[in-house]
């Protein structure tokens, strides 16, 4: 092997905030209400097993979830990279901003072949649901959630909104250019999303596939179906030609994994108003399951039963093969340095999730276990990253009468019409 490259210099990029303000602006018509649902706990256990290779290093990595969301605030996030025979820790993962990286020499472990990882999240999730305006609502509460940044207006390999093909379809279905004045952004959004609904199907994409060459906008619109993902990339592009904020939302459902192998993977998007915050909506949901003529139960709602693992397009270091960008991680992203291949590969996966009481967040608990590997996991172990009773920032403000409840508000009208 050649010596190793020298680590990659890390260059932290200004995070330019879109503003907002409340001078001049008109008491708003809708909120968007978020209740307190449930407090889970879900473990997502990897086993990797690969007879042809002669792995020298591992490099695994996991995206860590959004401090503060509207739909969610975590407590826990733990990720531990296990030895296969005796699922022992092999090494502490470091903290690179948006995600961790696990960096491990198998000299010294033995697992050449086969390693295992533990994912834990401990959160409180939230729904949602966009309502009309009552007078005893706030005219201005604070944001609940990170604003919005110049990233959530980008083009990406996914969100290939330039392209030709991109801007044939948005001009020939006028959804090019809006007037804000005559077309506020929540109503441009909804004949957006409406769009979708009517003139798209959904199709389950094969784990694996490229994809850039799947679920990008402009493959997504020359196909005219997709799965989850290339059906939001279709939405959030619409809205950030418009120069309207939005990304998707990237996890899993929060129930256990499936008998037929569907372990909850799960894209949705969601879009940013003034004095309302991010607004959920599910593409894929809608074009599957909702046949009211309103077109409005994936529109501005959500039952918060869903663990997001991040909302942004991230970077992240591989170590020996530099910086990778992805737009959907809902597992660890492993890289072997060494000899083989990866053919013949025998990995498992089990996602579990149960819900807890708030009494229950950071407790000792026992980890699953998958078939592949016998040995027992360990009963508990330290967490590596934690955030014990984090505060969400900028607080939104409490209801009277309704401690549970949270609201934001649009300054502009919109009605589904």
């Amino acid at each position: 092997l050649p010596p190793p490259p020298p680590p990659p210099v890390e260059i932290e990029e200004p995070v330019n905030v879109i503003s907002q303000t409340t001078e001049n602006a008109t008491p708003p018509d809708w909120v968007l209400e978020i209740t307190t649902s449930s407090f889970y706990q879900a473990t997502l256990v990897l086993n990797y097993n690969y007879p042809n290779l002669d792995a020298k290093e591992w490099i695994l990595s996991v995206a860590l979830p959004p401090v503060s969301h509207p739909a969610q605030k975590f407590h826990l996030h733990e990720f531990l990279v296990l030895k296969p025979n005796d699922n022992t820790q092999l090494i502490a993962p470091v903290s690179k901003g948006n995600h961790v990286v696990a960096h491990v020499q198998t000299s010294a472990s033995g697992c050449n072949k086969a390693i295992n990882t533990y994912l834990t999240f401990e959160v409180e999730c939230f729904s949602r649901t966009l309502r009309q305006r009552i007078p005893d609502d706030p005219q201005f509460p604070q944001l609940l959630g990170n604003p919005p940044t110049q990233n959530d207006l980008k083009t990406t390999p996914v969100l290939d909104f330039e392209n030709p093909v991109v801007i044939r379809w948005l001009k020939s279905n006028n959804l090019h250019t809006h007037d804000p004045i005559n077309e506020p952004p929540l109503a441009f959004a909804f004949r957006a999303f409406s769009e979708i609904r009517n003139n798209f199907r959904y199709k389950k994409i094969p784990i694996g596939m490229d994809v850039s060459k799947t679920r990008a906008s402009s493959e997504v619109i020359k196909d005219g179906e997709s799965d989850c993902g290339g059906l939001a990339s279709v939405f959030i592009s619409i809205l950030r030609t418009n120069k309207i904020p939005a990304h998707f939302v990237v996890g899993r459902w929060a129930m256990d994994s499936a008998k037929d192998g569907y372990h909850q993977y799960h894209v949705y998007a969601e879009f940013f108003v003034d004095h309302i915050g991010w607004i959920p909506v599910d593409p894929s949901q809608s074009v599957s399951y909702d046949k009211t003529p309103e077109n409005l139960t994936y529109f501005g709602k959500d039952k918060g039963n869903f663990i997001i693992f991040h909302t942004e397009h991230i970077s992240m270091d591989s170590i020996r093969f530099g910086m990778k960008s992805f737009d959907f991680v809902q597992s660890p992203i492993i890289y072997a340095w060494g000899g083989g291949n990866f053919e013949n590969c025998r990995n498992e996966e089990k996602w579990t999730v149960k819900k807890i009481t708030q009494a229950q967040l950071g407790m000792k608990r026992d980890l699953p276990q998958i078939s592949l590997q016998k040995a027992a996991p360990p009963s508990h172990v330290a967490p590596t990253h934690s955030v014990p009773n984090h505060p969400i920032p900028n607080q939104v403000h409490l209801v009277k009468k309704k401690p549970q409840k949270y609201y934001h508000s649009p300054h502009q009208k919109w009605s589904p019409k």
